[in-house]
């Protein structure tokens, strides 16, 4: 209520209308000296509304000292002071909905605002019709002041949600101002929206309902699509040939892939009903096989490629052929330490243009920069298997890479070193040259006829092995047998004879190696190899592993060495082809020992030449578990300026030095027996901390690769899916299903690998509206 003092009523109306300036209509220049009086209305209000703020602030801290002594009265949840001391965010969801069910908190107020002029003063006091007319209004009894409550609850305009509005006589500019305020508005929106669902639920619920239909077709559709995958990985696993087939020519005889999936077909009705009605798999033998084989592809090499960056070092394995088509095929085989162990992982097939070293080069860099972009000195290893291709231009390949990458040095086959060593400790003596030549045209004689086969699976029942000229492992084995059943080998030969009708060069053949096998030089050298060549065979399986580093290398070297030596000790025992031969041949019989150990001195010599000045096995000298006791008082200083010398600015000196010496000193590190158990024990005991260093070390002797075997694995098993395909695949296809093939280990590990498989599917363009969720 407002109270007058000695001023005319219509004089005092038309003063608090001109405090709505923005209101107010333009004055009349007639009442010029008015408006001046009213202006200083205004200013006067202002200086009592300052000294009138002041005491109300000493009256707050009063009266919250004293509601926090006696809080006799319960504090409502709206209230302002609550609200204030507990902001809004920090309530519960059902508070918060308390809260907006009580509203605001709207009591009376006991705000006075007193202007005085000149001439006036007047007074004007709350009044309650204010929070009819502005519904957001809420207020505080304790402060007398007004606050907004949407603003109060979710953050705005500080005068409106900390201090409060005292000033009655611009209230109507400051209710205007904040209403059209965009944080208010917004916050009104917040206050509204609070504990409903969102506007689009609420408008389109056929909208929510199409989302439900549309996402249980996604998951029949995924769940069509994983078991499709489970076939592909099934005809990748046991290297059967996917190829395409028109479904609209209705063939009686399916192909592989399509007779697989009829099958699980007839034990999943579900699956057959989808494939029959879903427009998502029309073609399916056609374009989404070839997808799915290529996300497959995708998925194993995204996830070599994240195990080669985790991988300090990495070392690659080269092999090229030539297929039935004259096609030249080049694949790369990876090597890298993974979890402390060596892990080989095939990467593809390449299809160069050209056979020369140039175009090898090209391809296989293009292929190192996808993992070595930025990082040229992590490849510290070059492996070759020697073929026609690159073994002319081995040189020029293995510079070219090198020229690239630093630190990658060339490393040749152990297996190819043990064929040469082999090689010329057969060819070198004429002796041994002659017998080999007789030994290897007894096993193709069987292959010729099947009466042949017959008589031969008659008298010793087993095949004998076809020898190949630069893998001697087949020669072992043949000696094996044949030095085991020589006696029966003549008489399958003699059952040949009595065959009738026989052909002239069969029965010339039979009786040829008849005369063989009787000839006691033969008979003698085929006693001597049949213990050399378990020595050759127990070496080149050693050699075979895919856990073989340098330092088993060495030693396999140093034992295979000391057991040829041990045979050339004991040539003279080797028995006579007869007990007692006549005295002509007894010249012959020392002319055959001194041979057979020539051969021996060959096979050692040439072991020497090939194997024991290689630079990583002298560096792999270093952790040669046996010489640890001996190099704990000499140290190895030789080996260490080599390993130095090989890999410059890789180690540090001094670290490595201590390192080794701390290495050698102590017993538990004994125990292991190789660079693979050693690194183990370091990871298994978190000793990387320690011996960083000798880690770095460890990791580059695992890395290099001794032998191309991997690489050699991989050609039959694009030759038996090619020929199950009478080369009627794609070069892709090849890659994807030697992959399933070669690296079932690695799909097996990937638990999630049908999610992957299936998210990169889906993830094309033309297949996101059927298999991804919304």
């Amino acid at each position: 209520m407002d109270e007058e003092v000695e001023i005319p009523v219509n004089s005092i109306k038309f003063e608090l209308e001109a405090c709505n300036d923005h209101l107010a209509p333009p004055p009349d220049p007639k009442s010029v000296d008015m408006r001046s009086e009213v202006n200083a209305v205004a200013t006067a209000s202002y200086l009592v509304k300052d000294e009138v703020e002041e005491e109300n602030m000493v009256k707050e801290e009063m009266e919250d000292v004293t509601l926090e002594k006696n809080d006799v009265m319960p504090e409502r949840l709206n209230s302002v002071q609550r609200l204030l001391r507990t902001p809004f965010s920090r309530l519960t969801r059902e508070e918060k909905l308390l809260v907006k069910t009580a509203g605001p908190h709207q009591p009376d107020l006991a705000i006075v605002s007193i202007v005085t002029t000149s001439k006036r003063v007047f007074r004007r006091s709350f009044k309650r019709d204010w929070y009819e007319k502005y519904k957001w209004l809420c207020g505080c009894d304790v402060v007398n002041a007004l606050f907004c409550f949407p603003c109060l609850l979710f953050g705005g305009d500080t005068s409106w949600t900390k201090r409060g509005v005292k000033d009655l006589v611009h209230l109507s500019c400051y209710v205007k101002r904040h209403e059209y305020s965009l944080k208010h508005v917004d916050n009104q929106v917040n206050l509204a929206m609070l504990g409903r669902d969102s506007i689009a639920t609420q408008l389109n619920q056929r909208h929510r309902s199409e989302i439900k239909r549309r996402n249980e077709i996604v998951e029949k559709n995924r769940y069509i699509l994983s078991r499709l995958i489970d076939c592909i990985k099934f005809c990748g696993a046991f290297e059967l040939a996917m190829a395409l087939q028109d479904e609209s020519q209705g063939l009686d005889s399916p192909r592989v892939s399509r007779g697989l999936v009829n099958f699980v077909e007839c034990l999943d009705s579900n699956m057959k009903v989808q494939l029959e009605t879903a427009t998502a798999f029309k073609g399916m033998c056609g374009n989404i096989q070839n997808e799915l084989l290529q996300c497959m592809l995708d998925v194993c090499r995204d996830q070599i490629t994240e195990e080669i960056k985790k991988a300090d070092f990495l070392a690659v394995q080269i092999d090229e052929t030539t297929d039935v088509s004259t096609r030249c095929h080049m694949v790369i085989v990876y090597r890298y330490v993974l979890n402390g162990e060596p892990v080989e992982r095939f990467w593809g097939f390449l299809s160069p243009l050209y056979n020369d070293a140039e175009t090898l080069a090209s391809e296989l860099i293009t292929e190192l920069n996808v993992h070595l972009k930025g990082t040229p000195d992590k490849l510290i290893a070059q492996s070759y298997d020697g073929g026609s291709v690159t073994n002319k231009n081995i040189k020029i390949v293995q510079a070219i890479v090198r020229h690239c990458f630093p630190r990658a040095h060339y490393i040749h086959c152990y297996a190819h070193h043990l064929n040469l060593v082999m090689e010329h400790a057969a060819s070198e003596i004429d002796q041994a040259r002659l017998f080999f030549a007789n030994l290897s045209s007894i096993p193709p004689f069987f292959s010729r006829s099947c009466e042949s086969t017959q008589a031969l699976d008659q008298e010793i029942k087993r095949r004998l092995p076809k020898g190949v000229s630069p893998r001697w492992n087949y020669d072992s084995k043949t000696v094996t047998v044949i030095s085991q059943n020589r006696k029966y080998l003549i008489q399958s030969f003699q059952e040949i004879k009595q065959i009738k009708p026989i052909d002239s060069i069969t029965l010339r053949e039979c009786d040829s190696h008849i005369r063989t096998l009787e000839d006691p030089t033969f008979i003698y050298w085929l006693s001597f190899f049949s213990k050399i060549m378990p020595k050759v065979e127990a070496l080149f399986d050693r050699i075979q592993q895919r856990n073989i580093d340098a330092e088993q290398i060495h030693n396999a070297l140093s034992a295979f060495e000391c057991s040829i030596k041990k045979v050339r000790d004991s040539i003279n025992e080797i028995p006579p082809p007869c007990s007692d031969p006549p005295p002509s041949k007894r010249g012959r019989e020392q002319n055959k020992s001194e041979a057979a150990k020539e051969v021996c001195d060959v096979i050692v010599a040439k072991a020497k030449a090939h194997f024991t000045y290689i630079y990583y096995l002298t560096v792999a000298k270093l952790l040669s578990v046996q010489q640890f006791s001996y190099f704990q008082n000499n140290f190895p200083i030789e080996e260490f300026r080599e390993a130095l010398t090989t890999y410059p600015q890789l180690f540090d000196e001094k670290r490595l030095h201590t390192e080794l010496e701390v290495l050698y000193s102590r017993q538990e590190f004994r125990q292991a027996y190789g660079v693979v158990p050693i690194l183990k024990l370091f990871v298994n005991s978190n000793l990387e901390d320690i011996f960083p260093e000798v880690i770095k070390l460890l990791k580059i002797l695992i890395t290099i690769p001794m032998i191309t075997s991997e690489a050699e694995r991989c050609f039959p098993t694009v030759k038996r899916i090619k020929t199950f395909l009478r080369n009627s695949i794609e070069q892709d296809s090849i890659c994807a299903l030697a992959m399933l093939a070669i690296e079932k280990p690695l799909v097996h590990e990937m638990k999630d690998f049908n999610f992957r498989v299936i998210e990169k599917f889906a993830s094309q363009k033309h297949r996101t509206m059927d298999f991804l969720y919304k």
